[in-house]
């Protein structure tokens, strides 16, 4: 009997792969989640939506401090972006872009288990669990408050979310989205080892010579010449670019032509090869300073101005706008206006993009880290 009993699940099993519909009938029976069978990708950021709210509404977190989690309205924000790290039996762990892997989902332990972005630990409210609960959704409990506890959002108006009594509810029905890879961060990439992350056209910044001097971009179709102590003392005027090279024109010395290679590794002096280039970098979310858009009406800038500030510019250089940073990643800067009831913009430097509450509003035409 115990041998027909064996079989008899073995076959239910293998039907496992004839369908969702199946899976979700036996998985219990199988001892198999299907998450696990289908597998999360750890490489790449979700959006979590759920069936009350539609896809409308995704789990955020406010940027005042507390970061609190809320359902915001869906837009290209970075606490938007949730990463699923594995944290063993089954269990992930939750953080997203803006806040970084130092704050993790977790919730209050003082009776009403409200969730919360706590630092990143080894506590049981941070071992989240999702169980497929049919059509695409799964249901979010963790280890602290185990099953009898499902992430949920009130129906109140605010959809402010909470740990609910489990049940058949549609605000516990979550639904995942992939949304972008995870890029790793590294603000000096060294062109041996990565000749595919900086290349003639996204190149602002090279270092010759292990440091013996650099050229940087220092505006639209402008670079210096720097010595080792960070002194400019040549200016060049940008010509053109191709795939591997950026070509420089110095006006001031007979047209004297500089060639960058990023293949060679070379930096040319009119024709000849002169300095080897042992370190580059590019524009990018970490280390860019000023943006260039153009709208259908308008050109302007955003530029950083100080520590965590920026401000927006018109054509003439003047500025019109202020701005604090609330977060940056691989792709992008992300500022908020509270003057303007915390109007939030993302310069996108992937999509080439200026986007204001989620909605691209500008393309980027130019990008540099000086």
């Amino acid at each position: 009997m115990k041998n027909l009993k064996s079989l008899f699940l073995t076959g239910l099993c293998f039907l496992m792969t004839l369908g969702l519909q199946a899976q979700q009938t036996i998985h219990a029976m199988c001892g198999v989640s299907i998450l696990q069978e289908q597998g999360i990708d750890t490489d790449y950021y979700y959006r979590l939506t759920n069936s009350f709210l539609g896809e409308g509404r995704s789990l955020d977190t406010y940027s005042n401090g507390n970061n609190e989690p809320f359902m915001g309205q869906t837009g290209n924000y970075s606490g938007q972006l949730w990463k699923f790290t594995p944290v063993g039996n089954g269990y992930y762990r939750l953080t997203n872009s803006f806040l970084g892997e130092g704050r993790s989902l977790d919730t209050y332990s003082d009776g009403k288990n409200q969730p919360f972005m706590g630092q990143t630990g080894n506590y049981s409210g941070q071992m989240w669990k999702l169980t497929p609960a049919g059509n695409g959704y799964y249901r979010m409990t963790n280890t602290f408050l185990k099953e009898g506890r499902s992430l949920d959002t009130y129906s109140d108006g605010k959809n402010k979310p909470f740990m609910g009594n489990t049940g058949n509810y549609s605000g516990q029905l979550w639904k995942l989205t992939k949304v972008r890879k995870i890029k790793t961060n590294t603000n000096t990439l060294t062109v041996t080892t990565k000749p595919t992350q900086v290349n003639g056209r996204n190149v602002t910044y090279v270092v010759y010579e292990n440091n013996k001097g650099s050229f940087r971009q220092t505006g639209t179709k402008k670079w210096g010449e720097f010595n080792a102590s960070g002194r400019q003392y040549n200016s060049f005027v940008e010509t053109h670019r191709d795939a591997w090279s950026v070509y420089l024109v110095d006006k001031n010395r007979g047209g004297m032509r500089i060639q960058i290679d990023l293949h060679t590794k070379k930096i040319s002096v009119d024709g000849k090869a002169t300095y080897t280039i042992t370190k580059s970098r590019k524009a990018y979310g970490m280390n860019v300073k000023t943006v260039q858009y153009k709208g259908k009406t308008q050109t302007g800038s955003f530029k950083e101005t100080g520590a965590k500030q920026w401000g927006e510019f018109n054509a003439s250089g003047r500025q019109y706008n202020s701005f604090e940073e609330t977060a940056r990643d691989e792709w992008s800067v992300y500022l908020i206006d509270r003057s303007r009831g915390g109007m939030r913009i993302q310069l996108d430097l992937h999509t080439k993009k200026v986007s204001i509450d989620g909605k691209a509003y500008y393309t980027i035409t130019d990008a540099n880290a000086n």
